[in-house]
C-alpha cells in the first residue's frame, strides 16, 4: 500500500483536478456582474456604519486628512479625484493639495477652484520636493486624529471614511485600517478587484498588500518620521513597513470593501511598473531595510520577482538545529527508492536524519530497499517496523516521540528532492519567525505545474491545495501566490514543525484523522496555539503520486473518506480562513467572485 497522500489527507479530490489549466483572474464582465449584485449588501453596510458613528459621542469621532501632492495630473482626473473626497458621506475630513511644482495646463485651475472649499487647503511649492516631501508637507498641516493618502488622479468611494470611522469607533484600539481597492480606467469602467485577506507581515514583505485605501494614526506617522524621500516610488511601501513593526496584530484591521479606486493611464503604475522604473529598486531598497532592522543578522534576504514583487528567504542559524525526516511508506519501492535518493544526494542541510515507518511492506523490492539503505546509512537512516492497519496520523506522532531532531520533517515516500536548498530555507523560515509552527514547500507534479502552495480552509466545507495545475511561473491572484505568506495550513507531504510544538499540540489527531485532513487540523490547532503555518513557494519539490490517486470518496476508501469529512466538518464547519478573502469563493474555485460561482464555470 502506498501512503495516501496529500491529495486525500486535505481533501482535494479529483474534481478540482478537472479545473487544472483554468486561470483564476476575476475579469472585468464577472467584476461588473458582481458590482451590481453587491448594491443591496452595499447600502446595509453603509446604513450599519452610519448608526454606528450617529451613537459614538465627538470624542469617540475619528476625524481624518487627505494628503495629495499633485504634479501635472490630467486636469478632468485631478477634478475627479477632488469630487471623490468632497461627496465623502463623512464630513470630518480636511483635504490637503500640495502642488509640487506643476507646469501642466488646466492644473492651476483646478486647485485654485478646489480651495473655496472650507475643508480644502492648497499649498503651492515653488519647486518639486517629491511625492515624499510634499506628502511630508502636507502632514505637517495636518490636525486631525487620522491621516490617509489619496492619489492626485485616484477616487474614494462615497462611504470610504464613513466606513473607516464606523470601524474605529467599533474598535478604538485600531491603529491602522486598511480596505480593499480596485482599478478603474478613463472611462470610468472598474476592474481588477484586490479582495484581500486579515493582515500577514509575510506577504507585505512581498508586496504591498495594505496599499489602497490605508489610515493611519497621525500620532504614528510623526513617530516614525513619515515618508522617506530617498523611498520615493515605494514610499507607501516603506512607510507600512516601518508603521507595522510598531503595532501589534490586534491593532491593525482590514475592511473587506472596494473603498479606493486607483485610476489607469499611461503613466499610472496602476498599469505596469514600467511606468515608473525607479520604484522597484525602491521596493528593493524599502525590504532590504526592513529586513536589515528585523533580521540585523543578515539571516534573510529578497529576491526580485518579475512583477517587481519580492521571495523572501530566510537561511538557518549556525550550528544549523537537527532535523529528524519521518518517511511512512508500504512497498512502493520505486516511489521510495528515487525519494532516499535524491533526498541523500542533494540536501545541503548539514544536520538531519531519516526514520522510515514502513507498514508491513511485504513486496521482496521494498524489503530489499530497505535493508540496502539501512546499511548504506547506518548513522542517519533507521527502519521502524509497523505491522498495524494503515493511520498516518498515528505513524508520525510515534516517530515524532523516537526523533533525535529538534525539527520534524513529515515527507511522502514519493517526494522527489529537487532543490538542494530545500531544508535550508525550510528550517530557516521556521526557526526566524517568531510566530512559525509549520513551513511548507511548493510542490509540483511531475509534468512541472503546481499540486500545492499553501491550503484554503472551508472550500467545500473541507480543505483545497492553492495553486492547483497552475504553471510555477504564474503568480496567481494579484501574485499572492508566488510571495511566502501565512495560510492556514501546509500538507504534510512536506512539512517542518519544531518538535516540541508537535509534541505539546498531541501531534496529529489519530483518532478523528487517521488518514485525512489530519495536517489541516494541526494547521489550525497551531492557529489557535497563536502560532502560523507558512508557504514558501521559493522552495520546489517534485510530488509524484498524487496526479494519478483516484479519487478517495469512491471505491474502498468511500466510508473512510466520509468519515474523516464528517469529522472535520464537525470540528471546523464554522472556520472561516483569514487568510482568503470573504468576498471570495468556497464552492467552485479558488479565486471566483463567490457570489457569481453558480454561473461562472
Amino acid at each position: 500500500m502506498r501512503v495516501f497522500i496529500d491529495v486525500v489527507r486535505t481533501g482535494v479530490y479529483s474534481r478540482a483536478l478537472m479545473l487544472v489549466g483554468r486561470r483564476d483572474y476575476i475579469t472585468p464582465a464577472d467584476y461588473q456582474r458582481y458590482l451590481s449584485r453587491r448594491s443591496a449588501r452595499d447600502q446595509a453596510r453603509v446604513r450599519e456604519a452610519t448608526a454606528c458613528v450617529a451613537r459614538a459621542s465627538n470624542t469617540e469621532l475619528p476625524t481624518f486628512s487627505i494628503l495629495t501632492p499633485v504634479w501635472n495630473p490630467p486636469p478632468e482626473l485631478l477634478q475627479a479625484a477632488i469630487q471623490s473626497v468632497e461627496a465623502q458621506s463623512y464630513p470630518q475630513w480636511r483635504l490637503i493639495l500640495v502642488d509640487n511644482a506643476s507646469t501642466r495646463d488646466g492644473v492651476a485651475d483646478i486647485l485654485d477652484k478646489a480651495e473655496l472649499h472650507p475643508q480644502v487647503t492648497v499649498v503651492r511649492l515653488a519647486e518639486n520636493i517629491g511625492i515624499s516631501g510634499a506628502t511630508n508637507r502636507a502632514a505637517e498641516l495636518a490636525e486631525t486624529t487620522h491621516l490617509t493618502f489619496l492619489d492626485h488622479d485616484d477616487l474614494l468611494a462615497a462611504d470610504a471614511l464613513l466606513l473607516i470611522a464606523a470601524e474605529l469607533v467599533r474598535m478604538p484600539a485600531r491603529r491602522l485600517v486598511y480596505s480593499d481597492e480596485d482599478k478603474i480606467d478613463e472611462a470610468g469602467r472598474r476592474f481588477s478587484p484586490y479582495l484581500k485577506s486579515q493582515f500577514d507581515p509575510l506577504l507585505l514583505l512581498g508586496q504591498n498588500v495594505c496599499c489602497h485605501l490605508t489610515v493611519v494614526r497621525r500620532c504614528d506617522f510623526d513617530a516614525v518620521g513619515g515618508l522617506r524621500p530617498l523611498l520615493d516610488g515605494a514610499q507607501d511601501h516603506d512607510l507600512l513597513l516601518r508603521l507595522t513593526e510598531r503595532l501589534r496584530p490586534e491593532e491593525i484591521s482590514h475592511i473587506p470593501e472596494t473603498l479606493y479606486h486607483w485610476r489607469t493611464h499611461s503613466a499610472s503604475t496602476s498599469v505596469s511598473a514600467s511606468a515608473k522604473p525607479g520604484a522597484s529598486d525602491a521596493t528593493g531598497r524599502a525590504v532590504a531595510d526592513a529586513l536589515a532592522r528585523r533580521f540585523p543578522t543578515g539571516a534573510a534576504h529578497a529576491e526580485a520577482r518579475p512583477n517587481g514583487h519580492r521571495q523572501i528567504i530566510f537561511s538557518p542559524p549556525a550550528p544549523a538545529p537537527h532535523v529528524t525526516i519521518i518517511i511512512p511508506t508500504r512497498n512502493g519501492a520505486d516511489l521510495l527508492s528515487r525519494c532516499l535518493a535524491t533526498l541523500f544526494a542533494r540536501t545541503q542541510y548539514p544536520s538531519f536524519d531519516v526514520e522510515i515507518v514502513d507498514n508491513a511492506s511485504d513486496a521482496a523490492d521494498a524489503i530489499e530497499l530497505l535493508e540496502t539503505w539501512a546499511a548504506r546509512e547506518p548513522e542517519r537512516l533507521r527502519v521502524h517496523r509497523d505491522p498495524r492497519p494503515f493511520n498516518f496520523a498515528r505513524m508520525n506522532n510515534e516517530a515524532a516521540e523516537r526523533a533525535r531532531g529538534t525539527v520534524l520533517c513529515m515527507m511522502n515516500n514519493d517526494i522527489e528532492v529537487t532543490d538542494g536548498a530545500w531544508l535550508d530555507r525550510l528550517v530557516g523560515a521556521l526557526v526566524r519567525l517568531d510566530d512559525a509552527g509549520a513551513v511548507g514547500p511548493r510542490l509540483l507534479y511531475p509534468d512541472g505545474t503546481v499540486q500545492h502552495d499553501g491550503i484554503l480552509t472551508g472550500f467545500a466545507g473541507t480543505a483545497i491545495n492553492l495553486g492547483l495545475g497552475r504553471s510555477p511561473d504564474d503568480p496567481g491572484y494579484q501574485g499572492v501566490l508566488d510571495l511566502k505568506r501565512r495560510v492556514s495550513a501546509v500538507t504534510a507531504a512536506c512539512m517542518v514543525t519544531p518538535r516540541s510544538t508537535f509534541l505539546a499540540l498531541g501531534g496529529f489527531d489519530a483518532e478523528h484523522f487517521p488518514v485525512a485532513f489530519n495536517d489541516v487540523d494541526y494547521g489550525l490547532r497551531l492557529s489557535e496555539a497563536g502560532k502560523q503555518s507558512v508557504v514558501c513557494p521559493a522552495v520546489t519539490l517534485v510530488h509524484h503520486e498524487s496526479a494519478t490517486l483516484g479519487r478517495p470518496e469512491t471505491g474502498a476508501r468511500a466510508q473512510t473518506y466520509a468519515a474523516d469529512v464528517a469529522a472535520f466538518k464537525a470540528r471546523w464547519g464554522a472556520y472561516r480562513d483569514p487568510h482568503y478573502s470573504p468576498h471570495l469563493d468556497l464552492r467552485r474555485r479558488p479565486y471566483l467572485l463567490a457570489e457569481l460561482h453558480d454561473e461562472v464555470a
